[in-house]
């Protein structure tokens, strides 16, 4: 089986401030693949919806080796890397020019029924799928632990916070998360990243938002009212 791959090249506005690519660019670039995979295999968005399906992602888990900068070409690929409880497992991974690796990650997603927000069990979805297993060397999906969280400030969503589905777009959640890291973290080198989405967030909500740090780990979580919205861990070198 043949990854779905793509050239592009990195814009200054997926760089931060310190001109490293940005998280939620990352993030948007293991979506956009993702989407681009199911077109390719026939299963556009629109189709999927017309079956009353529609495919989220619910966790990401990227190695970083090296930020691409701006204006640096790259390569990016996916392929379905099999199936763990309710989640469609799906590799990812972004070279550069010389075909070195750059951010290696593994993405899960639900598949939902859009209208009553049934989770289906991948065995429910009627079309063959391709499968590779390969090994990754981020952090594994699963959850993230913390204990002693305390309020770093909150987070209104916006109207171009929204995406077509509806509800905060799944990228911008690491915006919000580096938002509010401290600054001395913002400098320092990160070697993995993770983000579990729980609980979607719509227009007009507020977000409140802690932290915890531990050694060389720092969480932020989100909370709309008592319900958790999600979770992320930064780990730094």
């Amino acid at each position: 089986m043949d990854k779905t791959t793509y050239k592009s090249r990195v814009t200054f506005s997926d760089c931060d401030r310190m001109g490293r690519y940005k998280l939620s660019s990352a993030l948007k670039t293991a979506s956009e693949i993702a989407g681009f995979d199911y077109v390719l295999k026939g299963f556009s968005h629109d189709f999927l919806l017309s079956k009353d399906m529609l495919f989220l992602v619910s966790q990401v888990s990227l190695k970083i080796l090296s930020f691409p900068y701006d204006q640096q070409g790259f390569t990016v690929s996916t392929w379905e890397n099999g199936k763990k409880g309710a989640l469609f497992l799906r590799g990812f991974e972004m070279l550069d020019e010389n075909d070195e690796m750059l951010i290696q990650g593994l993405t899960g997603w639900v598949l939902i029924n859009p209208k009553t927000h049934r989770i289906y069990r991948p065995i429910e979805f009627p079309y063959p799928q391709q499968q590779l297993n390969e090994v990754f060397e981020c952090v594994p999906l699963g959850k993230i632990l913390y204990s002693n969280l305390v309020k770093l400030g909150e987070r209104q969503v916006r109207y171009s916070d929204i995406d077509p589905n509806n509800h905060v777009n799944n990228a911008i959640y690491a915006d919000i998360a580096v938002d509010v890291l401290p600054e001395e973290y913002l400098t320092c080198d990160l070697e993995n990243f993770r983000i579990i989405y729980c609980n979607q967030a719509l227009l007009g909500d507020k977000i409140d938002l802690f932290g915890e740090k531990s050694e060389n780990k720092y969480v932020i979580v989100g909370f709309i009212g008592d319900k958790l919205c999600f979770e992320t861990e930064f780990i730094f070198a």
